[in-house]
């Protein structure tokens, strides 16, 4: 008697974990709302009719919907990513820098702009001397130097992050689990070379996709937001498998 109603809370709780793990993972990709919404937050004050509220609407749905068209497609490439080691690693990072910097090449030698969705979205080329998102927001200057040191410093720091995380979760079994978190680093590392090979080549970074009276993205700024919406999604799927 004791065991039949043992087996039968153990597998009400085996099916109670499955359920909350799907749960978990069918409303996971919203995680990539997170990003774009606290840039909204932090720009909330500056909205003074309507036509800027749209906007910034627009701007949530496009990242979002660039977000996770990176996520679902570095997903397809995860399980082989975590089995073969750095060399898919290096080579995802290579295609994602090689596309923002294509793509900066080509509008800068077009030189024009034009409405994507009406004034909302716009391909604008913007030179951002600056190139750094908080400098911009505080107008603080720093030396070019100094930025290009620092960005070099970061890519580094991805990397030796990226080396001890994967010697660390060697094992084959383990790898197969963490293999998930790599392709974030992909993304976090190309963002990294690419706001490097910014200021290294260019001398500033271009931004070209403009969201009216909110902000100015270039591929690289998706590739961040994509990764930390991943990193929590990870976060929330690892979760659910201890649920399970």
């Amino acid at each position: 008697m004791d065991r039949n109603i043992n087996a039968t809370e153990t597998e009400t709780d085996e099916i109670t974990g499955k359920v909350a793990k799907k749960t978990l993972e069918r409303f996971s990709p919203l995680c990539f709302f997170l990003v774009p919404m606290i840039t909204v937050c932090a720009n909330l004050k500056y909205v003074k009719n309507g036509q800027e509220a749209f906007s910034y609407f627009l701007f949530i749905l496009c990242d979002f919907f660039i977000c996770v068209f990176l996520f679902t497609l570095l997903r397809c490439f995860f399980s082989p990513l975590s089995r073969k080691g750095p060399g898919k690693f290096f080579l995802f990072t290579s295609v994602g820098v090689l596309l923002d910097q294509v793509i900066k090449v080509v509008i800068s030698f077009y030189g024009g702009s034009f409405y994507l969705l009406g004034k909302y979205v716009q391909i604008s080329p913007t030179k951002n001397e600056n190139q750094m998102a908080v400098l911009n927001r505080f107008d603080i200057e720093i030396p070019g130097t100094i930025i290009l040191v620092a960005k070099l410093i970061l890519v580094f720091g991805i990397l030796f992050v990226y080396f001890r995380f994967d010697r660390k979760n060697s094992d084959l079994k383990v790898k197969n689990q963490t293999g998930f978190v790599n392709m974030f680093f992909v993304l976090f590392l190309a963002a990294g070379i690419s706001n490097f090979l910014d200021s290294a080549f260019w001398g500033y970074t271009l931004d070209y996709m403009r969201f009216w009276h909110l902000t100015v993205y270039d591929l690289k700024d998706f590739y961040v937001d994509a990764a930390i919406g991943g990193l929590v999604i990870w976060g929330i799927e690892k979760m659910g498998r201890k649920v399970v």
